[in-house]
């Protein structure tokens, strides 16, 4: 069998956080994630060094990271001076999580001939600005669209802007589907899908947190796992006992596989995080824009957490409001969803009304047509969007965090005029570098685009991600766009 016929390739999207900025952080409040079609792929073939791992990112300069994989304790790289925690962390953990799940004679055998992965990101993960220029094209979506969707970049990875879509998470959970995939932990057509993709999310957790260097919410890896959904993270307990198996310093490590495999089992009690899939209703688009204000304030969250915990009253107040406005949000988006189905017509009358007119007319639009619930759900969900960026601006302003910058703001209402927006509002939390959009017409989407394009207070680049509701995928090349260049 030819190593195109054993290939092994495995996607995992990108996430953009709707609702529950800042909230996600606590098992109090749900989030909204949205998965979207730009995703990290990761192919894995026999290797060329027995007892190797080599691992390739071609769409960038210096991107080949070797590793020695005969103790999986040291997990030594060839290379130490261009090093990527992220990538070595999910090879060796999941790695060692397999040796202790398959016979060793298999583990051994299939390690005997080394592995070759090469990673890839869509476009979407990174701003193309650059590459737009060096093709003399002009920074509008049009341009994007003739650009290889797998781009290369020409420069390191250090020196490549992102948007914000969790490339990391992405990138963490292919790797470790496609080395379960590869040594057969999980299936093709697996009979208990639930429990493959357990088991997925707890091994990645794990390694994302690692690599990270703390434990975040988890919400871009369960989005990179499950695809949309509403989210209650894990209480952090079951990572830290993870973190305690082992002494990771990310060279020289004594990991106790077995107990880690242990905890990263689906059965495990102690992962608690709550996962509910979800999807975007029918007609609704939703699209994200790269920006670039010239600033970025680093540990937004930090700042944020610490200020809550000096301000303890005036922040939970902050919490619980927001919640509410969340959970409103969760419930309209649930509520339209069904009505799509049970009462498609009154839906789509209902859609076609509100896509003609801008959301803060969608209030009179309700009163004159009482009869049509899908109408007033959807001035709803408009108010109290447009309730949520208040209370974050007023978290903004006390804490003095730019999670919604008065540039963004002045760009965000400017979409929010657009007649069939539904939301405008930055995503995850917060900051200068992209906002997303919520549309209920492809007309809605053109208007946003030209907005973005023609805005000079900053320079907007709307991307060309869309939702996607699945998590990861299994794939076939040649179902994969642009991809059989880098086999």
């Amino acid at each position: 069998m030819s190593n195109q016929q054993q290939l092994t390739i495995v996607s995992a999207p990108g996430k953009v956080l709707i609702v529950g900025g800042y909230l996600v952080l606590d098992r109090s409040f749900n989030a909204v994630v949205i998965s979207t079609d730009s995703r990290f792929y990761c192919m894995i073939k026999d290797g060329q060094c027995p007892n190797k791992v080599v691992v390739k990112s071609p769409q960038f300069e210096e991107a080949v990271w070797e590793y020695d994989v005969e103790d999986l304790e040291s997990f030594n790289q060839k290379n130490q001076n261009n090093r990527n925690t992220f990538v070595r962390i999910a090879i060796k953990y999941t790695l060692g999580i397999i040796s202790q799940r398959i016979e060793s004679s298999a583990f051994a055998e299939i390690i005997s001939r080394g592995l070759e992965i090469t990673i890839l990101g869509s476009n979407d993960f990174y701003s193309l600005r650059e590459q737009l220029v060096n093709s003399h094209l002009p920074l509008i979506t049009a341009s994007m669209r003739l650009i290889d969707p797998l781009s290369s970049f020409h420069a390191p990875i250090s020196k490549v802007h992102k948007t914000g879509l969790g490339s990391s998470a992405a990138l963490v959970t292919s790797i470790v589907t496609a080395l379960y995939v590869r040594f057969g932990v999980v299936h093709q057509n697996e009979h208990d899908e639930d429990y493959s993709r357990h088991l997925v999310n707890n091994t990645a957790q794990i390694c994302h947190g690692l690599a990270q260097g703390k434990i975040g919410s988890g919400f871009d890896v369960s989005a990179a796992v499950w695809g949309s959904h509403v989210y209650k993270r894990f209480s952090t307990s079951v990572v830290e006992e993870a973190f305690a198996v082992n002494n990771e310093d990310h060279s020289e490590g004594i990991v106790n596989f077995k107990t880690l495999s242990q905890i990263v089992e689906p059965d495990f009690n102690k992962w608690d995080s709550v996962v509910r899939p979800t999807r975007l209703p029918p007609q609704f688009i939703l699209m994200l824009a790269d920006v670039d204000a010239g600033s970025h304030t680093p540990s937004m969250v930090g700042k944020v957490l610490a200020w809550r915990k000096t301000n303890p009253e005036k922040a939970t107040k902050l919490w619980n409001e927001l919640g509410a406005c969340n959970q409103k949000i969760e419930d309209g988006l649930r509520y339209l969803e069904d009505m799509s189905e049970v009462e498609s017509e009154l839906y789509e009358e209902g859609i076609r009304r509100c896509s003609e007119l801008p959301g803060e007319k969608w209030s009179e639009l309700s009163n004159s047509s009482p009869h049509n619930s899908v109408i007033r759900f959807m001035d709803h969900i408009y108010q109290t969007f447009q309730q949520i960026r208040n209370l974050l601006r007023q978290m903004s302003t006390e804490s003095e965090v730019p999670i919604e910058p008065p540039e963004q703001t002045e760009l965000l209402d400017a979409c929010m005029k657009v007649a069939g927006v539904v939301m405008a509002g930055v995503p995850g939390a917060g900051g200068y570098d992209a906002i997303f959009c919520v549309c209920i017409s492809e007309d809605a989407v053109a208007e946003v685009e030209k907005v973005c394009e023609s805005w000079r207070a900053m320079n907007v680049l709307p991307l060309l991600s869309r939702e996607l509701a699945t998590g990861y995928l299994i794939e076939k090349l040649e179902d994969v766009k642009g991809i059989d260049k880098y086999i």
